[in-house]
């Protein structure tokens, strides 16, 4: 069995440097969050009439064991792609406090 939880996001066209990846403790619930945004920009926008991928900013917000320390969130950008892998819990853990994880 493997012991990692891996979240894939599709990102076509998003470069890394506009994608930012934060751990945010959430006191009142018994999960924490993971929070994924960031921005996809169009120059050439204004030209198309239809566009198979929306230009403009993005958020998605993950679910995720309370305890989870940055230091073990493996973030990856390959090709369009953004893996996040982090250790499945098995036990309690200490609380962790707001942080970026760099990609």
């Amino acid at each position: 069995p493997d012991n990692k939880i891996l979240i894939a996001l599709a990102l076509p066209g998003v470069r890394k440097e506009d994608v930012t990846v934060e751990l945010r403790a959430w006191p009142e619930g018994p999960h924490d969050h993971l929070v994924v945004q960031g921005k996809r920009d169009d120059p050439d926008v204004d030209r198309w009439r239809r566009a198979e991928l929306p230009s403009g900013r993005f958020r998605r917000t993950f679910k995720v064991h309370k305890g989870l320390k940055d230091s073990e969130i493996t973030p990856r950008m390959d090709n369009g792609m953004l893996y996040l892998s982090y250790p499945r819990v098995s036990g309690p853990l200490a609380q962790p406090q707001g942080k970026r994880i760099t990609l």
